[in-house]
């Protein structure tokens, strides 16, 4: 991990400054007016730590930087010496990524880098958590792909980062419900008699960008789309001002 750290070119003075933090660390509790004995700390960087962002986000680049390759779809042809093509192998969020590839038998390849990629950085990957989907296809491919000798599942839809990727139109359903759970949440205000119907419309914003952010993820253009999701906003300012439908 620190010799991630320099090939960043992290300071030295820098990079032994955070591996002072983390080696043969100790720790102890405040109770009852007492402090614990030491003991030490053995878990590693946590989520809740101020560094671990940042240290987690530097291996994981290093990890699919180093497992690159020529995997992934051509987005921009070559053009002279200097401007080589570029690819897109795979797409990366923290620690769930989704690995690109047009073939069962270069997508093994691209996963078993991938995996010796990760455990030379201290990561592995979790094959219970890793699924094959498979999009634009008209028939399964043959075979299957595998992890440490492990089959990886092949599954019809997948949510990534809180999308289903299958299907538009499945999304613009889950999203809508969640925001419905989210809106009737706030029955309480929504139907509050003394609360003036303007003052409420505010507390309504949080709600939009949840849902219609599925509008611009996937730039949907088509009419019956878009008026399914405008119908959700109708529909709330319509229980908000007590509007019954005809």
């Amino acid at each position: 991990m620190f010799a991630i750290r320099r090939s960043h070119g992290i300071p030295e003075e820098i990079v032994r400054a955070i591996r002072v933090l983390y080696d043969d660390s100790t720790s102890n509790v405040f109770v009852d007016g007492k402090f614990s004995k030491e003991f030490k700390v053995s878990t590693g960087v946590l989520r809740g730590d101020a560094l671990a962002p940042s240290l987690f986000i530097i291996v994981m680049d290093y990890v699919m930087r180093e497992a690159e390759g020529e995997f992934g779809f051509v987005t921009h042809l070559r053009q002279p010496r200097r401007m080589p093509e570029q690819r897109l192998n795979d797409l990366a969020y923290a620690n769930d990524i989704a690995l690109l590839e047009g073939s069962l038998i270069r997508d093994q390849h691209q996963l078993d880098r991938t995996n010796n990629s990760a455990l030379k950085a201290g990561r592995e990957i979790n094959v219970g958590k890793t699924k094959r989907m498979e999009l634009n296809t008209s028939n399964a491919a043959q075979g299957t792909l595998t992890l440490n000798g492990e089959p990886i599942e092949l599954v019809a839809d997948f949510k990534y980062l809180g999308s289903i990727m299958a299907s538009s139109k499945k999304d613009i359903k889950h999203r809508k419900s969640l925001a419905w759970v989210a809106f009737w949440k706030m029955e309480t205000i929504w139907r509050a008699k003394q609360t003036r119907s303007l003052s409420k419309s505010p507390s309504l914003r949080p709600l939009a960008p949840r849902f219609y952010c599925t509008e611009v993820k996937h730039g949907f253009s088509h009419s019956s789309k878009r008026k399914e999701i405008d119908s959700f906003a109708t529909d709330c300012y319509r229980i908000m001002l007590r509007i019954k439908r005809i």
